[in-house]
């Protein structure tokens, strides 16, 4: 009698754990890639924002500075301001756009002075106005959202625009030891909006 041979036949699932495992570590991988996109990355910009929002406000008190030593010491000063930042380099998650930031004076506006009241009861004179331009610098963050600084006669503070008290961080200097009132326009329309530094040019001219 010859004999049957029979075959059989079974299904080989070697190669079926190690693919679940690599896509449970795909999916885990995505999911914190995802999270990490997602929270840590506008966190850490919005900490590069609020680092140069600071340094700009050192840079506009030394403009501010600049600017009385140009009107009361007849000098010409020349000061930078880095109006916008860079993110952190990465090399798998996204950044938003480098924020810009825009240094630019307003509108001419007079200013109208009076003469005090002097020994003798002699009543005060309204001089004639001076023109004048506060200046103002804006911020275009793409996660913080803080008021715009503003410079207006020798004052720099925080500008509110809900009106409330205003931050101010450089008093006014228009008021000399002596009594004396020294007071410096700005003359000349400034517009710059840039990621990087603009250099301020100040010239001073005849005084009023």
């Amino acid at each position: 009698m010859r004999p049957h041979l029979i075959k059989l036949f079974t299904e080989d699932d070697r190669a079926v754990a190690p693919l679940i495992g690599f896509i449970l570590l795909f999916g885990i991988l995505s999911i914190a890639f995802a999270g990490y996109q997602a929270e840590r990355v506008p966190q850490q910009n919005a900490e590069t924002e609020f680092q140069h929002y600071q340094d700009v406000q050192n840079d506009l008190i030394v403009v501010r500075n600049a600017i009385s030593r140009a009107g009361q010491q007849n000098q010409s000063q020349f000061e930078s301001v880095r109006l916008g930042t860079n993110y952190r380099k990465r090399i798998l998650a996204l950044n938003p756009p480098d924020p810009t930031g825009t240094l630019r004076t307003s509108d001419s506006y007079p200013i109208t002075i009076e003469e005090g009241e002097i020994e003798g009861g002699r009543t005060p004179v309204a001089a004639s106005p001076i023109p004048t331009r506060f200046l103002t610098y804006q911020n275009g963050y793409n996660e913080l959202e803080v008021a715009p600084i503003q410079y207006d006669n020798s004052v720099l503070y925080l500008s509110d625009p809900d009106g409330d008290e205003a931050v101010v961080f450089e008093e006014q200097n228009l008021v000399q030891d002596n009594g004396d009132v020294v007071l410096t326009t700005l003359q000349n329309p400034f517009g710059r909006c840039a990621p990087g530094r603009v250099t301020i040019e100040l010239y001073p001219t005849a005084s009023a």
